[in-house]
């Protein structure tokens, strides 16, 4: 393993993390985040851009949050699900709001980021190593290794593992807010969703979406002019889970 002689730190960095997906590109034999099935790579690379509401740790040109190539500057925060690679191959559906503060919004900070979050643990998983650091060290000898060790070592199988995708909330904003609002909400699939404001009281106020809505990124306005000053609470079902958030109307 080495760097390429380049014009500095991000740019050898940068050169590298193109080594590493060519290698684990052909490790999986695929490269595709919009597949129904995602394979382990597909899922460590998907940015929210791609994948509305299932960002993970995105790719050399793509952080999670990224609109357009080099976007390591993005103040816009998103869903994702970076966090569940620290105990790599138990995938579960850990969540939080990253934006490009996350990497101190610069090209070296996030290639150290990235790079950090390689998986590199003991095993093999679905045939292939857990350390994926070894098939940059040395491909065919980390091939060799992972075919001499068998299909997966003290790990389930990735269908025995899921990870849930199915929508991700946003704070409204502005909040507090004076008589007008805004709720935006992504899903990640087809499928019904609800979303209904409540008081207190746990009473109902308003219903704003009871539709069956296509995968994408949804903004709905809600208007409290008949309400009185105090905390709301808004909820978004879609298939057997829901999210609640409060949220403050000040006159």
């Amino acid at each position: 393993m080495g760097l390429n002689y380049e014009r500095g730190v991000a740019e050898a960095l940068h050169s590298f993390g193109h080594r590493t997906e060519s290698a684990l590109r052909h490790v999986f034999e695929r490269w595709d985040i919009h597949n129904t099935d995602p394979n382990d790579w597909e899922l460590f690379t998907a940015y929210d851009m791609e994948v509305p509401g299932g960002a993970h740790v995105g790719n050399i040109h793509f952080p999670p949050n990224g609109q357009q190539d080099y976007d390591y500057g993005n103040p816009n925060y998103v869903i994702t699900f970076a966090d569940n690679w620290k105990r790599y191959p138990y995938l579960l559906d850990e969540t939080r709001s990253v934006n490009c503060l996350e990497w101190n919004c610069n090209h070296p900070e996030y290639m150290r980021w990235w790079f950090r979050r390689l998986p590199r643990f003991a095993g093999v998983t679905d045939n292939i190593l857990s350390n994926w650091w070894y098939y940059m060290l040395d491909y065919e000898s980390a091939v060799d290794s992972a075919t001499a060790q068998g299909g997966y070592v003290g790990i389930p199988p990735r269908k025995n593992n899921p990870i849930t995708r199915q929508y991700f909330l946003d704070q409204n904003f502005p909040n507090p807010f004076n008589s007008s609002t805004v709720i935006r909400f992504t899903v990640s699939s087809t499928g019904f969703v609800r979303l209904k404001i409540f008081d207190l009281l746990g009473r109902e106020v308003a219903a704003l979406v009871d539709d069956k809505l296509r995968r994408g990124k949804y903004s709905v306005g809600f208007d409290a002019n008949e309400l009185s000053s105090g905390i709301y609470f808004y909820r978004l079902t879609a298939g057997n889970r829901a999210t609640v958030r409060k949220m403050l109307l000040v006159r």
